[in-house]
């Protein structure tokens, strides 16, 4: 295989998910040791430019920082700007592995947040 990068999940929000707001983190697991450099590369997964987030309207919340952790393999995308309704996160194809492979396609995570949720909240007494 000549790109054995994947995500592995998006744990925050997961696909096709309801999440309440506010949401200012979202998390990010890859299969293998991701290249951080400075932050700065087109394939360092800290460069902020290798995520996008669009919503259903005019508001495109904005990927501030990123930071990873080596351990888990985890990227924590800070995130501003977040209205309810449908979004999308976009992750770059171009981010690479420390071995040198990158993702082999751009990945992507619909979601959906909410200001109000006790719609979708079922109490039991």
């Amino acid at each position: 295989n000549t790109s054995p990068v994947e995500m592995q999940e998006f744990a925050l929000p997961a696909t096709e998910t309801i999440v309440a707001l506010p949401l200012g983190l979202v998390r990010g697991t890859f299969n293998q040791d991701m290249f951080t450099g400075t932050g700065g590369e087109l394939g360092s997964v800290l460069n902020p430019g290798n995520y996008a987030v669009r919503g259903s309207g005019d508001d495109h919340p904005v990927v501030s920082r990123v930071t990873y952790d080596q351990t888990t393999r985890t990227a924590y995308l800070f995130v501003e700007g977040f209205s309810p309704g449908e979004h999308t996160l976009y992750v770059g194809e171009g981010i690479e592995s420390t071995a040198g492979f990158t993702l082999p396609a751009g990945y992507e995570v619909p979601f959906t947040t909410i200001s109000e949720f006790s719609a979708n909240v079922d109490i039991a007494l």
